[in-house]
C-alpha cells in the first residue's frame, strides 16, 4: 500500500514519530504532494508545532511545509504571521492554545505555512470534523513527540509512523526500537464475542474484571498508576480479563507478574496509543504467558524512515530501508526521499 493508497482508503490520516528528526515532516509533505497531483483537497492540522524553519528545542533546520492554494488549514493564531502565503479565515474556534486560538483558513495561492493546533483528541476531532464540512476530502493530522494518542483509531482512521538514525547509532537497536513502538501500537483485539462487554467496562472509568461468565465486577481504583499491587491483589482464580480505563505502564506489568503462575489473566485497554512499556519488561511478560489486548485497533498503514542523525552520523539508505522492512513486514516501509512512496 503506498501513500496514495492510504490517501484513497482513509479519510484522517495521524502522522507520528518516534522521535525528533525522525522524518514525520517529510512524510507529512510527501503527503500533501501527493494530493496535490490526484487533486485530492486537504485539511491540515497538528497535534504539536510544525513548519518552522527551526526547531525551538534542538535548533536544528526543519522541513518547511509548502501547501497548494485551496488546502485548509487548522492553526493557532501566533502561527499566521509566519505563513508564507495568502489565506483567507473561515473561523474562528473557541480552543486555546499557548500560541492563541486555533484558527480555520483556507490557503488561496501555494505556499509555506506553520502548524500549531488543538492540544487534545477532542479538540482535534472537533477541528477536522470541521474542514470536512467545508470542503476538505482528506485530513492530514501532524503529531508530535511522546503524543501518539493521535494514533488512536477515535481520532484517526490510518496512522503513519516516521522512524530513523535519530533513535541510536546503532541500526539495530535502531529497528529493534521501532519494532517495539510498532507491535505496541498493533496489540492483538479480543475476541468479539466479548468485545461489547471490555467496551463497556473501560467506560466505567474504573479499572474493572470480568469473569468467565462475561460478569464486570468493578474495583475502586480509576487508574492502574501507583495502584498495582493492590489491583493484582483482588484477582480471583474466575476472572479471565482486568480492564484498564487508561494507561497500561511496566509498573502495573511488573506488579502482575506473580499473579501469571496461577491465574491466566489477560489485560485489556482501550487501543495501543494506552500502552507504555518498555520492551523489556514487555518480552519478560510475554515469556510469562501474559497477553495484552485492545477493544480498538490501529490501522498502522505504513512506516518511513530516515536514515540520517543530525548529530552527523547515518546509515546506509537501501540497507536501512530493507532492514526495517523484513523487521517489520508485513507493514509497509518507505524512505520518502528516495521515492517510491
Amino acid at each position: 500500500m503506498n501513500f496514495l493508497d492510504i490517501l484513497r482508503n482513509n479519510t484522517t490520516i495521524g502522522i507520528i514519530g518516534t522521535g525528533k528528526n525522525a522524518g514525520k515532516t517529510v512524510a507529512l509533505n510527501e503527503f500533501i504532494n501527493i494530493a496535490s497531483k490526484h487533486s485530492v483537497r486537504i485539511g491540515i492540522t497538528s497535534i504539536g508545532r510544525d513548519g518552522e524553519r527551526q526547531d525551538i528545542v534542538t535548533f536544528t533546520e526543519k522541513p518547511p511545509i509548502f501547501v497548494p492554494r485551496g488546502t485548509f488549514v487548522a492553526t493557532a493564531e501566533m502561527c499566521l504571521s509566519n505563513f508564507d502565503t495568502e489565506y483567507e479565515i473561515i473561523d474562528i474556534t473557541p480552543f486555546q492554545t499557548a500560541m492563541g486560538r486555533v484558527i480555520i483558513c483556507e490557503v488561496v495561492e501555494d505556499g509555506f505555512i506553520e502548524i500549531a493546533g488543538p492540544d487534545s483528541n477532542s479538540e482535534i476531532k472537533r477541528v477536522c470534523g470541521f474542514m470536512r464540512d467545508i470542503g476538505a476530502d482528506r485530513i492530514l493530522i501532524d503529531g508530535a513527540l511522546n503524543r501518539k494518542t493521535l494514533a488512536s483509531p477515535a481520532v484517526a482512521d490510518a496512522v503513519v509512523l516516521s522512524t530513523g538514525a535519530v533513535l541510536s547509532r546503532s541500526m539495530e537497536v535502531t529497528i529493534q526500537k521501532t519494532k517495539h513502538y510498532a507491535k505496541m501500537l498493533c496489540l492483538e483485539k479480543v475476541n468479539d464475542d466479548i468485545e461489547t462487554i471490555c467496551r463497556e467496562a473501560a467506560g466505567m472509568g474504573v479499572v474493572s474484571f470480568i469473569d468467565k461468565n462475561k460478569k464486570i465486577i468493578n474495583t475502586k481504583y480509576i487508574t492502574a498508576l501507583g495502584c498495582g499491587k493492590q489491583i493484582t491483589g483482588e484477582i480471583k482464580p474466575e476472572y479471565e480479563y482486568v480492564v484498564l480505563p487508561g494507561t497500561l505502564t511496566s509498573s502495573f506489568i511488573k506488579s502482575i507478574r506473580d499473579v501469571l503462575k496461577e491465574i491466566n489473566i489477560k489485560i485489556v485497554v482501550m487501543d495501543g496509543t494506552k500502552v507504555f512499556l518498555d520492551a523489556m519488561d514487555y518480552k519478560t511478560f510475554e515469556r510469562l504467558g501474559g497477553r495484552i489486548q485492545v477493544v480498538d485497533s490501529i490501522n498502522l498503514a505504513a512506516v518511513t524512515v530516515n536514515p540520517y542523525s543530525p548529530e552527523g552520523y547515518c546509515f546506509d539508505p537501501v540497507i536501512f530501508v530493507e532492514a526495517i522492512r523484513e523487521a517489520l513486514y508485513p507493514i509497509d516501509v518507505f524512505d520518502c526521499m528516495q521515492g517510491g512512496c
